[in-house]
């Protein structure tokens, strides 16, 4: 069977199913919501040194015509310590990144219309108690676009990157450096006269630097992914593209490791994440969906264990989007999914690991509140292998939920919980108790699991549209589900 075929076993959390794997279990510690009257967002989260953490978006007040840039620190447990509100009234303002600095403040990178109508670069200082310190630009009309990542350099200084809109429809990527008090030291831009970001930025020990972005060179495709290497005063030494496909193919971030950079986004609507080396070639490149979804990550950085966690979001049958959380291996390789969100709209934007071994994930939600939520997930581990005896984050009895989405086309996830470790077999048979195919057969840890079926029997062949059960033994109990696919 081809590898795109075969059946496996996906860990997925959602509202009323959990993720499991061997050694432990996923489970929402707690969630917040910051609501400022009308419409609020969250672009970035940082954990800071009291383990409390960071956020950054915007925030648009019930009665305000515009949005300002929303600063929010708050304690461990998501309690709200601090809130900046910076802005113009009469223009929209916005944060897309937030950096801890090393005299105990913030660097925010983002936009503004205080200038530039279609929106302009911006960048704020923050000293530890959510003051200004300093702006930049101080005032100009010659910085139309967006400032997306950010890096203290090992000067003290900043580095950013964004996109620069030179003239009409022509946008370059582009790297500026400030000094520690927010004066402009050079600014540089990369591409040709189309269509070009950068969407993350790290200093090399050259103190060079590569940007990581999308490119759209003379509009011949649409986006392509792109990286490219400067020297310390921002001459290009290398620049690489990297052809995905036909369509609209993005690079929204990227992490750096001891040997390289590994960038996040999607090829069409599939998400994507791909390694290259200091010199800009492919180590590895690889999907990381499981099913043909509408779905965009956001962010991904690197873990403990050497892998990675990728944020974002995934388009969800009955409604709009939720929270995707996944995590990879250092070789790029899922190991579980985690998906939380409401009934309604539910955008992740940025994940990160935390100091105690859990996960923390920022976005926007529309499922909570009348309007736009900043919405805040703490993920954290719970110890498996224990009886079922009502432990907090263990099911206390098997229970097999139905199938997401149903009807389907063409995959569908089943559900699952056992209170103990045990044999578990997951089989889809047809309507005549023929078995169409076997998706586990393993020993699974206490906890909620999930399988994903793509339609296809045994053999990899897709299956005709219909009426099927699912069927999952754990250890001698047995439970039955009928689903539908149409075509």
């Amino acid at each position: 069977m081809r590898n795109s075929l075969t059946a496996f076993i996906v860990f997925c959390l959602l509202l009323a199913c959990g993720a499991a794997v061997d050694a432990q279990i996923y489970d929402t510690l707690w969630t917040r919501s910051y609501f400022n009257g009308y419409w609020d967002t969250a672009n970035c989260i940082q954990e800071t040194p009291d383990h409390g953490f960071i956020m950054v978006g915007a925030t648009w007040a019930e009665g305000e015509s515009e949005s300002d840039l929303n600063l929010i620190k708050t304690d461990s447990m998501g309690v709200v310590e601090w809130t900046t509100i910076l802005g113009d009234s009469a223009v929209n303002e916005g944060g897309n990144h937030v950096l801890l600095t090393d005299d105990g403040g913030y660097l925010v990178s983002g936009q503004t219309e205080k200038w530039v109508f279609s929106g302009g670069l911006w960048v704020v200082k923050f000293n530890a108690a959510g003051d200004t310190v300093w702006t930049w630009p101080p005032d100009s009309t010659d910085y139309n676009g967006f400032c997306h990542h950010a890096v203290q350099t090992e000067d003290g200084g900043y580095a950013i990157t964004g996109t620069n809109n030179i003239s009409g429809y022509t946008f370059q990527a582009f790297l500026l450096r400030l000094d520690a008090d927010g004066n402009l030291e050079w600014m540089h831009h990369y591409g040709d006269l189309s269509y070009q970001e950068g969407w993350f930025i790290t200093e090399m020990p050259d103190s060079g630097f590569i940007v990581a972005g999308m490119d759209n060179t003379g509009f011949a495709t649409l986006d392509d992914w792109w990286a490219f290497r400067t020297d310390k005063n921002g001459i290009m030494q290398w620049d690489s593209t990297y052809y995905m496909s036909d369509s609209y193919d993005e690079v929204r971030h990227a992490c750096k490791v001891d040997d390289g950079i590994v960038l996040v986004g999607r090829v069409y609507a599939m998400g994507h994440v791909m390694k290259i080396d200091f010199d800009g070639q492919r180590v590895w490149s690889k999907s990381i969906s499981k099913i043909q979804a509408n779905e965009s990550n956001r962010s991904i950085c690197a873990t403990p264990d050497g892998g990675f966690v990728v944020g974002g979001w995934l388009g969800v049958a009955g409604h709009n989007r939720d929270y995707h959380l996944i995590k990879l291996d250092e070789v790029g390789d899922t190991m579980w999914t985690y998906t939380v969100g409401g009934g309604d709209n539910d955008h992740g934007r940025y994940a990160i690991p935390t100091s105690d071994s859990g996960y923390a994930f920022i976005g926007m939600s529309t499922s909570f509140v009348n309007g736009s939520a900043m919405y805040l997930a703490r993920i954290g581990e719970v110890p498996l292998d224990v009886p079922g005896d009502g432990t907090v984050g263990l099911p206390r009895d098997f229970e097999l939920l139905q199938n997401y989405p149903n009807p389907f086309n063409p995959a569908t996830t089943i559900c699952f919980q056992t209170p103990v470790r045990a044999p578990v077999e997951v089989s889809v048979y047809d309507i005549l108790g023929r078995r169409v195919v076997k998706l586990a057969d393993r020993v699974m840890s206490a906890g909620r699991h999930t399988v994903q079926w793509d339609g296809d029997n045994a053999t990899g062949t897709p299956v005709a549209t219909g009426v099927y059960f699912y069927r999952v033994t754990v250890g001698d109990r047995v439970q039955s589900r009928s689903m539908l696919l149409l075509k």
